[in-house]
């Protein structure tokens, strides 16, 4: 992509006017997400495809924060980059679910798409599987910290899916987060081999309950 602007340098007494031709490095390979949508993993997919995105400084169009200029190089410069967006985003999606993309004109379009189809679906399966990981994840041969950042990055994925996040702040939303984080550090704590049996002791007996991260640093 270029951007193009002038510059104006003096010779004899004439200012001369030259055009300046900068270059706009994006990702031109046709896969930038790590992942690929499959129908089921909406959330992590769009995640990691707008982190990728934001990387090439092209989630406007996305957003909407930019629209197709009226003048001729500025909408051939607009569309050539909203159509690298879309390839990405094409490329990004499972074959078998694709097609049904091809016809959108616009990648803010095929965006807002899925994500009316998508990102209300499976939530409940999602969470429940991850809840599962929780409950089943123990420490075993695991070094403490990769046990406890196993731990944590579960919790940050259950989390995606609970509601209560974007309800205003209440005595009944402060003391249901509280209740959250006691059962993040009952899980980790479950999870701990049994040489952390005194601390463990120690931590439940305490009149101050810690975070999960509270508990970590105690350990």
């Amino acid at each position: 992509m270029e951007e193009s602007g002038t510059s104006g340098t003096f010779s004899n007494n004439r200012v001369v006017v030259t055009k300046v031709t900068r270059s706009v490095n994006h990702n031109t390979s046709l896969q930038i997400s790590p992942m690929k949508f499959d129908g089921t993993n909406y959330l992590a997919w769009s995640k990691a495809y707008m982190i990728s995105v934001r990387a090439n400084k092209l989630a406007r169009y996305f957003t909407g924060k930019t629209i197709c200029p009226k003048d001729e190089e500025g909408e051939e410069k607009w569309l050539s980059e909203d159509a690298l967006v879309m390839s990405w985003l094409l490329h990004s999606i499972k074959p078998a679910l694709s097609p049904q993309y091809m016809m959108i004109d616009s990648a803010k379009d095929i965006w807002e798409a899925i994500a009316r189809q998508y990102s209300h679906r499976n939530n409940y399966a999602q969470a429940y599987e991850i809840r599962q990981k929780i409950k089943e994840l123990k420490q075993g041969e695991l070094s403490f910290a990769t046990y406890y950042s196993a731990m944590t990055y579960l919790w940050q994925q259950l989390d995606s899916y609970r509601t209560f996040r974007h309800i205003t702040a209440s005595d009944d939303l402060l003391a249901f987060q509280s209740d959250i984080e006691k059962e993040q550090v009952y899980d980790f704590l479950g999870g701990l081999n049994s040489e952390y049996d005194p601390i463990r002791i120690q931590i439940l007996g305490r009149e101050s309950f810690p975070t999960l991260k509270g508990a970590y640093n105690l350990l």
